[in-house]
């Protein structure tokens, strides 16, 4: 704010003459001395002034310093500014398009993932069959340059979720676990989250069982292998397996047929013939 000075000027030359000029005379010094000594006065004042004026103006309600709330309603944000608060649904959006991989400017990429995980967690216990629908729409939108935080929420909704929630994460598995590489990735979330019970062998079984030997024979060919696991190594942590060529391929298993010796508990030999599995798919029957 502006403020007319000249008026103060004029009044301040005015109590200067009044006051310190007589005194000037006797001590016989200049009147173009006396003049110097009021301007100095003059300026010191002034400048006392603005000081006042601008320490004042340092605080203003409307628009407060940027590590300054608003009001109760802002928290503070990683980079010490205030913002106000998003929900948890937005922060779940937020997780499954953009993740977490790398962090940010202002915070590590650790605890940008655990308050992250925490949001979509509270969100699982609100409404975990909403959270399944919402990352299946992104998933299968292309919404996401990534699809592995996808996978990560839905390996914490079959996780952490209720009956409700695991029948649907069971029911849109595979629209969010398209291929091999979607399926490893899974994999190695899930399993350091929980045990391979019941519920997740058939899980993970109904996504091998739900394609035909030639879409099959494409994904274990393509993907052989990501995140030090392989399809042999999911197949026998679900337990699942079939006598045929297909599946002894993938656990590197001879598809003619053979003889299997074991030994009994009374150390007798037994013997079994197994006769020779069906034709492999074309893909592997080429490779092989």
């Amino acid at each position: 704010m502006k403020c007319n000075v000249t008026p103060v000027v004029a009044q301040w030359k005015s109590l200067c003459i009044q006051n310190f000029y007589p005194e000037f005379l006797c001590a016989d010094r200049s009147t173009a001395l006396f003049i110097e000594f009021c301007n100095t006065l003059l300026a010191i004042f002034l400048s006392k002034a603005v000081i006042t004026i601008g320490y004042l103006r340092k605080y203003a309600p409307l628009h407060p310093h940027q590590r300054q709330p608003l009001d109760d309603k802002q928290i503070e944000n990683s980079a010490g500014g205030y913002v106000y608060p998003v929900s948890i649904w937005t922060n779940l959006d937020r997780f499954l398009i953009l993740g977490t991989e790398g962090g940010s400017y202002y915070a590590q990429e650790q605890d940008l993932t655990k308050e992250n995980v925490d949001s979509v967690l509270k969100c699982i216990v609100e409404d975990g069959v909403y959270v399944v629908d919402r990352i299946r729409e992104i998933s299968v939108s292309g919404r996401a340059p990534k699809n592995d935080p996808a996978l990560y929420a839905m390996a914490l909704a079959f996780t952490h979720g209720n009956a409700d929630t695991k029948r649907h994460v069971q029911k849109v598995f595979c629209d969010v676990v398209r291929i091999g590489t979607h399926l490893f990735n899974f994999v190695a979330f899930v399993d350091g989250m929980r045990g391979w019970g019941r519920s997740l062998r058939r899980l993970v079984g109904d996504w091998y069982r739900s394609k035909d030997d030639d879409a099959l024979a494409y994904q274990v060919l393509k993907y052989q292998s990501r995140n030090k696991w392989r399809h042999a190594d999911v197949l026998a942590k679900c337990h699942y397996g079939e006598n045929r060529g297909l599946y002894r391929w993938m656990k590197g298993l001879d598809t003619e047929k053979r003889t299997v010796q074991r030994t009994k508990d009374d150390g007798a030999r037994l013997s079994t013939t197994y006769d020779a599995t069906d034709a492999l798919p074309k893909l592997l029957a080429m490779r092989s």
